[in-house]
């Protein structure tokens, strides 16, 4: 994840925490990748790395189906008229 969410389909709120997410996980590569980092502390870095990606992805998933049923609703209407 690099740089700000640009996807305008994605809610404010949503972002919002995206980029919460994505401030984690720098922090989170910066301590995984520190040289000086125990093993231990390697491995509990590494755990909020995928905890982190898999929360980033799933409020991605969650967008792109509201978007989706906001497109089928918008479809469903134009057909009805």
């Amino acid at each position: 994840m690099t740089g700000e969410s640009s996807d305008v389909n994605i809610p404010q709120e949503r972002r919002d925490l995206l980029n919460d997410v994505q401030r984690v996980l720098r922090v989170a590569f910066l301590k995984f990748e520190n040289e000086r980092t125990q093993n231990s502390q390697r491995q509990a870095w590494g755990r909020l790395i995928v905890n982190g990606v898999a929360a980033a992805g799933a409020l991605v998933k969650d967008s792109d189906l509201d978007d989706l049923l906001r497109r089928i609703e918008k479809l469903e209407e134009m057909k009805n008229e």
